[in-house]
């Protein structure tokens, strides 16, 4: 493990195998940075670099013959981060399947978790799991649920669930072990379009539920 500067962010980088690299922030960084150093990164086609994978706080580089650090060192970026954009999201609650869970864990009523949830802002961090699946922070700390224990054979598109301390979305039909708490009313994945999804590290998202 060594270090590199990006601009004015220091990163350790990490070797897996010879195929994998990681780069990690030395210091606490912004999100927004981190994502448009990996956009970066992927748009400039730097030599020797397979493929970009943008984590919460870090990037994973597959790397090939031809790689060389210097052109990371040289990488240039817009250092004006984009537009935030913030949507609404209708959600019909009463599709939720995990609410007696959600109840019980966070002692709260249906009406009143929903409340609280529908009462603020969460904040897109990042994709995975399945293509498109959608994690967003910002859930308070009362709220979070452990994952089920037994995955769901099927969990349908669109569903809203918590998993831990964060809320996620499904993108597509999938098994999953997210209590889930409803179904969203629009989908920001389309496989069909580049980028197949429509939101951008550091998208807010409010949740309004369906009248």
């Amino acid at each position: 493990m060594h270090k590199i500067s990006i601009s004015e962010y220091s990163f350790s980088l990490h070797k897996y195998g010879s195929d994998w690299l990681m780069l990690k922030p030395v210091d606490v960084i912004p999100k927004l940075a981190i994502a448009t150093i990996a956009e970066s990164i992927y748009k400039q086609k730097i030599l020797g670099i397979q493929e970009v994978i943008c984590g919460v706080e870090d990037i994973s580089l597959m790397i090939s013959s031809g790689f060389n650090e210097k052109d990371l060192k040289s990488l240039k970026f817009q250092k004006n981060f984009r537009k935030i954009e913030s949507y609404n999201l209708v959600v019909d609650f009463e599709k939720g399947l995990d609410w007696e869970v959600i109840e019980k864990h966070s002692k709260l009523k249906k009406a009143d978790f929903i409340h609280q949830i529908c009462s603020k802002d969460f904040v897109f961090s990042m994709s995975g799991f399945l293509p498109g699946f959608i994690y967003l922070d910002g859930l308070e700390t009362g709220l979070g649920v452990p994952r089920k224990e037994m995955v769901r054979p099927l969990v349908p598109a669109n569903s809203l669930g918590i998993g831990g301390s964060q809320i996620g979305i499904y993108t597509m039909p999938s098994p999953g072990g997210w209590n889930l708490i409803g179904e969203c009313q629009h989908s920001f994945f389309d496989p069909n379009t580049t980028p197949p999804l429509s939101l951008q590290v550091g998208d807010k998202i409010k949740f309004i539920p369906k009248k």
